[in-house]
């Protein structure tokens, strides 16, 4: 091999892209070194005693490598050797062992880290698969719970969707109205009441939406409503409810419990007719209090007031008229001749004379007033606040309006008159008994004289003051 054959090689050799700390040398067969990158002065062509060559390299073609050894320049490197065809060469390649180990720790490191790391993943991943299925573990369990206490409870539970479709209900509903599960889940909640119970459910589902903002939003829902049953009648149901929210915040449906209060209904429908009833009588009773009171106070005939209802009365509005220093003037009436009316025309026409009268009275009477039947054909006026003009003035109006309205009955016309005396509080007396004493003998002044007269009581006596048509003094 010539000189510059070797120089050739050596360029090679320098050509060649190795790591820091990496060697390749050619040798022959005597172990000289030929040719070296990196080159090291003084070395080539010299003859390198120390390396280790395998016997296996003296075959034609071989290759073989050897366990770390010093190299030529005193580094420690893992070296390897390669021998082509029958060239009398050995290519001697050379990794610094130190930049290996080096490369090792840190891929060692790297490792370990990436072993570490992807072990925390694999423990992080566990943890969540393991949390995921304790979740479902529970959730299945907790639903299995729920179900085994929703089928053995007495009460009825339900769910539904956001539309109001029944997705469970447990078979308390089946015992309480006849229906089987298969026949209800799926269906409209809707469907399953009465039109008064649909009525009441659009109610209350208003009033939800009119409190939702201003409720808890799990409050719960309590109403009252009668479902159908499956032989044709209902059910009052008492129904507490609150809404089922998802992720997204949105309702996703209902859940609740309905119980059965058809006897407590049918107690309080009963409860409600007792009082119905109570309240009835006591309303008859009332009723029939007063017309008691009526017949008490009354006169049957004539519907003025009786003469007991005028001497519990009379003493009162006495009192009165003296607290408030007003004048009371006390008035005594008489039809004259009835007798002959009754004589003549019978007591029936005689009773419609009297409810002539009376009903004369009471057109002229102020609500102050107390006009009663005394007895037989005389009558009381007791007028409150009333000057003796004034009661002199009303009386003369029922005399004439007496005197010139004739009484049909029977196709008769009946013309009767009337005579009255008047006695004014405190001028005539100061007690009922004086003051009634007092008109009635007025009411004989005007019989005495002649009839169809008003007398009225003077504080001196000086004769009757009868109506011809001056007025009294």
């Amino acid at each position: 091999m010539g000189v510059i054959e070797l120089q050739i090689a050596q360029n090679w050799l320098n050509s060649l892209s190795l790591s820091p700390g990496d060697s390749v040398a050619l040798l022959d067969e005597s172990r000289t070194i030929l040719a070296r990158h990196p080159q090291i002065p003084k070395v080539s062509d010299n003859h390198i005693a120390n390396f280790q060559i395998p016997a296996v390299l003296h075959a034609p073609t071989a290759e073989a490598s050897n366990v770390a050894q010093s190299d030529i320049d005193g580094h420690e490197r893992l070296l390897g050797f390669s021998k082509t065809g029958n060239f009398p060469l050995i290519v001697a390649y050379g990794i610094d062992q130190s930049r290996m180990l080096e490369q090792w720790q840190w891929r060692t490191i790297e490792l370990t880290v990436g072993y570490f790391f992807l072990l925390l993943l694999a423990g992080i991943s566990a943890r969540h698969q393991w949390t995921i299925l304790r979740q479902k573990e529970e959730l299945h369990s907790s639903e299995e719970h729920f179900r085994m206490l929703a089928e053995n409870m007495a009460d009825i539970v339900w769910r539904t969707d956001a539309l109001l479709n029944f997705t469970y209900i447990n078979r308390a509903d089946q015992q309480t109205r006849g229906f089987s599960r298969e026949e209800v889940i799926g269906t409209a909640v809707q469907e399953s009441l009465t039109p008064q119970g649909q009525a009441i459910l659009d109610t209350k589902l208003k009033d939800r939406r009119a409190i939702k903002m201003a409720a808890p939003p799990c409050v719960a829902f309590q109403y009252e409503l009668p479902m159908r049953h499956k032989n044709g009648g209902q059910v009052w149901i008492e129904v507490s409810s609150v809404p089922i929210y998802g992720s997204d915040g949105n309702i996703k449906g209902y859940q609740g419990i309905g119980r059965d209060i058809s006897e407590r209904k049918r107690h309080e429908a009963q409860l409600l007719q007792s009082q119905q009833q109570l309240e009835n009588q006591l309303h008859q009773a009332a009723q029939e209090k007063t017309a008691l009171q009526e017949l008490a106070t009354r006169d049957p005939l004539t519907g003025l007031y009786n003469r007991r209802y005028l001497d519990a009365t009379f003493l009162r509005e006495l009192a009165r008229s003296r607290r408030e220093e007003q004048p009371l003037a006390v008035v005594m009436l008489d039809l004259d001749h009835f007798k002959q009316v009754n004589d003549q025309y019978g007591h029936a026409a005689g009773d419609e004379v009297l409810k002539a009268l009376a009903q004369l009275l009471r057109q002229g009477a102020r609500e102050s007033d107390l006009i009663a039947r005394y007895g037989g054909e005389e009558f009381v006026a007791i007028m409150p606040n009333m000057s003796a003009q004034q009661a002199w003035e009303r009386v003369q109006s029922w005399r004439t309006q007496l005197e010139a309205m004739p009484i049909v009955f029977a196709n008769l016309h009946i013309r009767v008159t009337l005579s009255a005396g008047i006695a004014i509080f405190p001028d005539h007396g100061q007690s009922p008994s004086q003051l009634l004493t007092r008109a009635d003998e007025m009411l004989y002044q005007s019989k005495l004289a002649g009839r169809n007269q008003i007398t009225l009581a003077a504080l001196e006596p000086h004769g009757p003051l009868v109506d011809g048509s001056a007025n009294p003094a």
